[in-house]
């Protein structure tokens, strides 16, 4: 059983998340920034295990950066939130040298447990920053204490993970670095049309499984008549990249119904050089056998869903 004390709390952080935070807590060295954390809560016989595999930084227009407050727009945030597969975890912030949570932190702690009644953990992460060069990581976890305390002030207990008990693990599949660069290449790409804000990238339902998705348009003849379906391409990365099967996917723009079209040996994209001459094979698939599939009965099941 979960014994309720910071010993037994047990947090692990994917590197390269912890390196975005890094990253944006560098380029504001006199005003608070952060983000928002997903990841997996693991209960154990005898402890919590939370593991941090993912950050969002806001967008500049969707949160507020001043030298002792950050805060990220409830609307946006929320939209984020329900777009992402993986638990959300709670939010990191920059403190500037002050220690953990101020009373402000905790006050939103307080609006967390009051406003999403289903959910019983939240953790905070803050790096406090002494200079550039020196920071001190603090995570806390605030567990909702049980409805016996209903009407009482004091609403959930406080464990501060002690140093120990973090540990950083090495991200795997995809990196984030090819992700940018495969999609740089589907922009610079002029015949497929895209902005870098239509390419997606999230976690699949497999641990580390990365997946990027764009939309595709296709001209089909049916029926006597010309149809244009709006579809989604998604490219699903293997847990064990280099290694394993890149799957090509056809999908309805919901996601509800996905056709695997090609499957190539992961590899091929162990080298950065090589995903140029991968994306325009793709998109010559795209353009002839997707078209020639799509032309028969099944571009009435791709667009039911639409």
């Amino acid at each position: 059983m979960f014994e309720d004390d910071a010993e037994s709390i047990h947090i692990q952080i994917n590197q390269e998340a912890f390196d975005i935070m890094l990253e944006e807590a560098l380029l504001w060295p006199d005003k608070e920034t952060g983000g928002m954390m997903f990841g997996q809560i693991s209960l154990l016989e005898i402890s919590r295990e939370i593991t941090i595999l993912k950050t969002h930084i806001p967008q500049d227009d969707f949160c507020t950066r001043k030298r002792s407050f950050f805060g990220i727009d409830p609307d946006y945030a929320k939209k984020i939130v329900d777009a992402e597969r993986l638990q959300y975890l709670g939010n990191w912030h920059k403190h500037l040298g002050y220690g953990g949570p101020s009373q402000g932190d905790l006050r939103q702690i307080d609006d967390f447990f009051n406003f999403n009644h289903h959910l019983n953990t939240i953790i905070t992460f803050i790096l406090d920053f002494y200079s550039e060069d020196e920071y001190q990581p603090i995570i806390e976890v605030y567990k909702r204490l049980d409805s016996n305390n209903e009407g009482k002030e004091k609403t959930y207990d406080t464990y501060r993970v002690p140093k120990e008990n973090i540990s950083f693990i090495k991200p795997k599949g995809l990196t984030k670095k090819t992700i940018s660069l495969l999609k740089k290449e589907l922009v610079e790409i002029k015949d497929y049309n895209l902005t870098l804000e239509q390419i997606n990238d999230y976690e699949g339902h497999i641990l580390n499984e990365k997946i990027v998705s764009f939309p595709y348009q296709f001209e089909i003849e049916a029926s006597g008549k010309k149809q244009i379906l709006n579809l989604s391409i998604l490219m699903s990365f293997p847990p064990e990249f280099p290694d394993g099967e890149i799957f090509i996917d056809i999908s309805s723009q919901d996601l509800s119904r996905n056709i695997t079209f090609e499957k190539h040996p992961a590899g091929i994209l162990n080298d950065s050089d090589l995903i140029q001459p991968f994306l325009l094979s793709l998109k010559a698939s795209l353009d002839n056998d997707v078209v020639s599939l799509l032309q028969k009965p099944l571009w009435k099941v791709m667009q039911s869903s639409m």
